[in-house]
């Protein structure tokens, strides 16, 4: 004969634990989104700051000085759940040219500076250094390295394992066995 003996009150506790572990997956999930945005942002700013930082490095220039107000390009928010990384040309004056242009050629594009056109342009649309006395001549074409843009699009990518490892540890540091 075969006897098998089975415990319920086994059987109840592991229910019991389970019915805890899951009434603590919503206070988990509620205070990590609230906590990881904090912890993450500076992470962000940092890798927006290298991008701009990395782009000015990628050329020295000989004609003009930098204002350095790429800087002031974006601005990172974090929010319950999520950092958002707002860029705007707002803050980009003290330039010759509008901030939409200093944004799109230069953030964007990422030109070392040039204008687009102006009389007796040598190549419309492609950005050209002025040079010569009060900048009435043409010189040659401006340099163009990889954007701030496309630096801190990369930059902010390479951060989201290590936010998503620490979005993972913090999750399960609030649930409740």
């Amino acid at each position: 004969m075969i006897s098998l003996k089975i415990n319920a009150s086994n059987l109840n506790k592991a229910a019991r634990k389970f019915r805890k572990l899951a009434d603590s997956i919503e206070t988990a999930e509620k205070k990590t989104n609230e906590e990881i945005p904090k912890k993450a942002a500076p992470e962000i700013e940092n890798a927006s700051r290298f991008a701009v930082e990395d782009w000015y490095m990628s050329f020295n220039p000989e004609y003009y000085e930098r204002t350095e107000s790429l800087l002031n390009v974006y601005d990172v928010k974090p929010l319950s759940g999520e950092i958002n990384v707002n860029l705007s040309s707002d803050e980009l004056g003290g330039h010759r040219v509008g901030n939409d242009y200093i944004y799109e050629y230069i953030f964007k594009q990422g030109y070392h500076g040039g204008a687009i056109d102006g009389p007796e342009h040598p190549a419309p649309g492609t950005p050209y250094w002025r040079t010569g006395f009060n900048f009435s001549e043409w010189g040659r074409p401006a340099p163009k390295t990889t954007s701030a843009y496309m630096l801190m699009q990369k930059y902010i990518s390479e951060k989201k394992d290590p936010i998503k490892e620490l979005t993972w540890s913090t999750f399960i540091g609030y649930l409740k066995w």
